[in-house]
């Protein structure tokens, strides 16, 4: 199962086997939601780009819809990353005690 090809129930499961300790689908996560987060930023940055073009009234509304998109992409992203950095904390404890 390659990471761009992953939807969301493979994504449910993948999350289940990590949690019960599969480093393979810790990985698999690790890599989706970080293939997520560039794609996230590089439409940011596209989006971006062309706001030199609107009109000032526009370019606001606009402005406000990209920050609400990138903010909304972005969540899943720093939960699964809190998640995945505390349970990898929480191994390497174990295993100094």
């Amino acid at each position: 199962m390659e990471c761009s090809s992953v939807n969301i129930s493979d994504e449910l499961l993948l999350i289940k086997a990590a949690k019960n300790g599969s480093i393979n689908a810790e990985n698999m996560l690790y890599s989706l939601h970080k293939k997520n987060l560039e794609r996230a930023l590089c439409k940011y940055k596209f989006l971006h780009m062309i706001l030199d073009d609107l009109p000032d009234h526009i370019e606001f509304d606009y402005r406000i819809a990209i920050h609400k998109y990138r903010i909304e992409s972005n969540i899943r992203f720093i939960n699964f990353a809190s998640w995945f950095i505390k349970n990898n904390l929480e191994r390497r404890c174990a295993n100094i005690i």
